[in-house]
Parts: C-alpha cells; structure tokens; sequence
C-alpha cells in the first residue's frame, strides 16, 4: 500500500443518495477518506472472511501489440485454500491454476499446454511459504485491486482536480469517478510492460488520462474498480480496460482434489522454484 493510504486517518462521511461533490479540496478529502475507510474493510473483508470470490479482466494495446488475461480467485474454509486460475484470451493454451490446498505442506500449479516445457507433468508442487499466503495484498486476485487503489491515490495526491465526481448512489453505494494518469498506473504495476514496449511510452503518453471508476458498498467495502480508456498520443494508439469485482461467495466445487503423485513434478526447495519462476517468466506472452 502506498504511504497516503497507510497514513489516511480521516473517518468516512455519508452523503445523501444522488449527491455529487464539488471539485477541488473537499472532493480530494472525500475521496482520500472515502479509500481509508473503504481499504480498511477491504482489509478485514480480505483477512479475515474465508469465502470469497473475485475476478479481473485486463486488456492492454499498443499499437499491434496487445494480451488480454482473464483470472478468478477464491478462497474458503479454515485452514484455508485458495484457487487462482489465469486464461489468456489472445493464446487458449495459455493457462495456469495455482492451487494452495487447505491441508498439506505444498502447493500446486496445473500447467496449460503454453507452459508444457517447464515440467514433464501437468502439475508440479513446491513448498509452502512459511507462515502462510502472506500479507493480503500479495496474492493474485488481490494484488490487482491493491495496485489500481494505489494508482488512484497517488493521482489524486498528484492533482486535487483529478477528482471528476465523488457521490452516493441510490442504492447506498458510492462511485468516485478520478482522473488517473497512465503514468500512475505503470509505475503502481496495474499494468506491466516489457522494456521494448515501455520505451514507447514517452513522457507526453505518461500524462493521458484513464478514466477509473470506483463502486464502494454502503459499509465501506470496495466492491469493484474498473480503468478505461483510448489513447492517441506522439504516433501511438493504447487502449486499456482493467476491471476487478468481487463475485460472491466461494464453492467447494471451485476447488480440485490433490493430484496424483505420478501427474505431478515436485520442486523440492526455494532455489528449484525460484528457477521455475524464471522460465515461467520467459514463456508468458505479456504484451507481445
């Protein structure tokens, strides 16, 4: 989480339904206290409920360059499991579950045909982290909506005036409408790019905008985050779409049994997945 966010003490206020805020200071301060109050139920929603679901869409163009990733990730049951699986849209053998079982001392990742090299079996298994997933924001299906926070914070701590709208919906729910630069959205990581393709990106493109869209849930819980936008800038044409959103409760059958110990190639220590990472990252296309 960025500095701002950790250092954000201001309690959340309620607006009435339909009420939209002015611009300047008092919408920089409503959205900055709206995201405190907003992370910090993330937070405990995150932490502490074991049966969650939520998904990501993610589309990146530059020029003819472009990846389109889908994922969903759900969590249940304590001791806990977690399932993430990733699809590509551009490449269908390009896929990869990542399975933490509740029991047991070692996870799981099924393979897809685009990954085949890195191992002779579908799954392989490594180790668990020691003292479990880690902090919230550290797994896939969360990571992504930590780093869009991020990146509106840090524009709206960049420019008050990138504040658009900020208001209460009917239903109780808010929308923060922000102006937040690509700029910001590179360097929180929402978007990744390989070098060869951020050296396109020159300083005039860094400054576009991506209209982002924020829904918060009448008790402060964010419920879905989506970043849009079209950029004609110095030669180049991008497009953007990023959307997260809870999907609801998980299900037992939203996770596998254990392979059989013959499907799976087991990478005994840290430097065995610290290598499998490597070649991992080679294979994935990104934006290419």
């Amino acid at each position: 989480m960025s500095a701002l966010l950790l250092a954000l003490l201001t309690a959340c206020g309620h607006a009435k339904a339909g009420t939209a805020l002015p611009k300047g200071d008092d919408a920089a301060a409503y959205v900055t206290a709206k995201f405190d109050g907003a992370m910090k139920a993330l937070t405990a929603k995150l932490g502490n409920e074991r049966n969650i679901s939520a998904s990501v869409d993610s589309y990146f163009r530059i020029d003819d360059k472009w990846d389109h990733t889908q994922l969903t990730a759900s969590r249940l049951g304590e001791p806990e499991a977690r399932i993430v699986q990733q699809h590509s849209l551009r490449d269908p053998d390009e896929t990869r579950d990542d399975f933490s079982p509740a029991s047991g001392s070692v996870d799981y990742i099924h393979l897809g045909k685009h990954y085949s090299s890195l191992a002779p079996t579908p799954w392989v298994s490594m180790p668990k982290k020691p003292g479990g997933n880690g902090p919230i924001c550290a797994w896939l299906g969360t990571i992504e909506v930590c780093n869009m926070v991020d990146a509106v914070l840090a524009s709206v701590e960049a420019n008050k005036a990138a504040v658009i709208s900020a208001g209460s919906l009917p239903s109780g729910e808010t929308e923060l409408v922000v102006n937040v630069t690509l700029d910001a959205i590179l360097k929180e990581h929402v978007e990744i790019l390989p070098d060869a393709l951020r050296s396109k990106i020159t300083e005039a493109i860094r400054h576009q905008i991506i209209i982002t869209k924020v829904t918060i849930e009448a008790d402060s819980t964010v419920k879905q985050i989506s970043m849009n936008g079209t950029l004609d800038k110095d030669s180049h044409h991008i497009e953007m779409s990023q959307e997260f959103h809870f999907t609801g409760e998980a299900k037992a059958q939203d996770f596998p049994s254990a392979p059989d110990a013959s499907q799976v190639t087991v990478l005994p220590d840290q430097a065995a997945v610290a290598d499998f990472n490597r070649r991992t990252d080679e294979l994935q296309n990104h934006v290419s």
